[in-house]
C-alpha cells in the first residue's frame, strides 16, 4: 500500500547522508551508511589524535582539551547511530516499512505531522546557521577575520579539526532532529486520540486505541533510549573535561589573554550542542507531559449511559474505569525504564547553569 511519507525529503536525505538511515535496502546503501557513521568518523578521530600527539602546535593544554571533547562527541554519535540502526528505527522511519507513517495515516494527523516535522527541521537548520554565525563572530572578535587564522605551522591540524568539528555538528543535529520528528508525531497522536475519544464517547474502542498508542510509544522510546543516553553521556563528558581543565589549570598571568581566547572558542563550539540536546529532551518530555494530562481530561467528560432509561451521571463507573486504566498505564517517553518528565529536564538546565557558572568563574579568575 502506497502512503505519503511524513519525514521531509531534505531531512531524510541528510539522515541517510550521515548514516543514521539507509538510502535503500541494497548492499551498497548499507555499506555507505556504515562508512558514514562508523568508518569515516573513527578514521578521522584517530588521525586527529595522532596529529595532536606528534604536532607541537596542537599539544597545548587548551588545544588538547578541545580535541578530547571533539573525540568524545564524534565517537559518541557513532555509538548512538549504531544503536539507532541496530534497534530497527529504520523500520519506523523508513525507507521500507514506515510503520509510524501508517499509524499517522490511520490516526488522521498525517498532514499536521508533516507540517510540524518541517518546522522542527527548520529549527535544526537555524541552529546550524546560528553556530556558523557564532563561530564567524568569535573569529572576527579574537583574530580580526571571519575564518580561522591558518599559519604554515598549524594549517594541517587546524584544518583537520575544523572539518571534523563541522562533520560532528551535522551528524549531531541530524540525530537530534530525528528525535524531534518522532516526539512531535507522538504529541499529535495523543491529541488525535483525545479528539476521537471526545467525539465518539466509546469507552471500549477508546481503550483499544489507547493500548496501541501507549505500546507504540513505549516501543519507540525504548529504541531511542540507548542513543539518547549515549549523547547525554557525551555532553556530561564535555562538561567534565572543562571541569578538569578548570581544576588543574595553573596558567601564568602572562597567558591570561590566550586562556580567555581558548575559553571563548570552546564555549562557542560545544555549548550550543549541549543546549540543543537539552531542548530535544524537553520536547521528548513534553510527550510524557501530554500523556499525563489525558486521564484528568477524560475525568471531566460526561458519558452517555448504555441504558437509555438511565440518566447520564457525572460519577459513572465506565468513566472511572477508563480514567484508572489510562492513569495506571503510565504512558510516556521512557529512558532506560525511567519516565522522562519536564521537571527532570528543568533540573538538568539548573545543574548545567550552576556548574557552568562555577567553572567559568574559576577559569576567568
Amino acid at each position: 500500500m502506497w502512503i505519503i511519507v511524513v519525514l521531509p525529503r531534505v531531512g531524510r536525505f541528510f539522515l541517510c547522508l550521515v548514516g543514521h538511515l539507509n538510502f535503500g535496502e541494497g548492499l551498497a546503501s548499507r555499506f555507505f551508511g556504515f562508512l558514514s557513521y562508523a568508518l569515516l568518523p573513527a578514521a578521522s578521530t584517530a588521525f586527529l589524535v595522532v596529529l595532536a600527539a606528534v604536532t607541537v602546535g596542537i599539544t597545548s593544554q587548551w588545544s588538547f582539551t578541545m580535541v578530547l571533547t571533539l573525540c568524545f562527541f564524534q565517537l559518541g554519535i557513532s555509538f548512538a547511530s549504531h544503536s539507532f540502526r541496530s534497534n530497527g528505527i529504520q523500520l519506523l522511519l523508513g525507507p521500507k516499512e514506515h510503520q509510524l507513517d501508517e499509524y499517522a495515516e490511520e490516526g488522521g494527523f498525517m498532514q499536521d505531522w508533516q507540517r510540524l516535522s518541517r518546522r522542527r527541521l527548520i529549527e535544526t537548520l537555524c541552529v546550524f546557521l546560528c553556530m556558523l554565525l557564532l563561530r564567524a563572530t568569535v573569529n572576527f572578535w579574537l583574530d580580526g577575520r571571519f575564518a580561522p587564522r591558518l599559519t604554515a605551522a598549524t594549517s594541517t591540524e587546524e584544518a583537520v579539526f575544523g572539518w571534523m568539528m563541522w562533520l560532528m555538528v551535522v551528524r549531531y543535529l541530524m540525530f537530534c532532529y530525528s528525535v524531534l520528528h518522532v516526539g512531535c508525531g507522538f504529541e499529535l497522536a495523543l491529541d488525535s486520540f483525545t479528539l476521537r475519544f471526545f467525539k465518539e464517547m466509546d469507552i471500549e474502542e477508546a481503550l483499544e486505541d489507547w493500548n496501541i498508542l501507549q505500546a507504540t510509544l513505549r516501543q519507540v522510546s525504548t529504541k531511542l533510549s540507548d542513543s539518547l543516553m549515549t549523547i547525554g553521556f557525551c555532553c556530561v563528558a564535555g562538561v567534565a573535561v572543562l571541569a578538569e581543565k578548570a581544576i588543574s589549570d595553573q596558567t601564568d598571568q602572562t597567558e591570561t589573554g590566550q586562556t580567555f581566547d581558548m575559553i571563548v572558542h570552546w564555549l562557542s563550539r560545544f555549548y550550543p550542542l549541549i543546549f540543543f540536546f537539552l531542548y530535544t529532551l524537553a520536547r521528548a518530555a513534553a510527550v510524557t507531559q501530554k500523556a499525563n494530562r489525558v486521564a484528568p481530561l477524560v475525568n471531566s467528560w460526561k458519558f452517555q449511559c448504555l441504558d437509555e432509561e438511565e440518566e447520564a451521571t457525572w460519577m459513572d463507573q465506565g468513566r472511572q474505569y477508563a480514567v484508572q486504566y489510562i492513569s495506571q498505564s503510565k504512558a510516556g517517553f521512557y529512558l532506560r525504564g525511567a519516565q522522562l518528565t519536564v521537571p527532570h529536564v528543568q533540573k538538568c538546565f539548573y545543574y548545567l547553569g550552576a556548574i557552568s557558572f562555577a567553572l567559568l568563574s574559576r577559569l576567568w579568575r
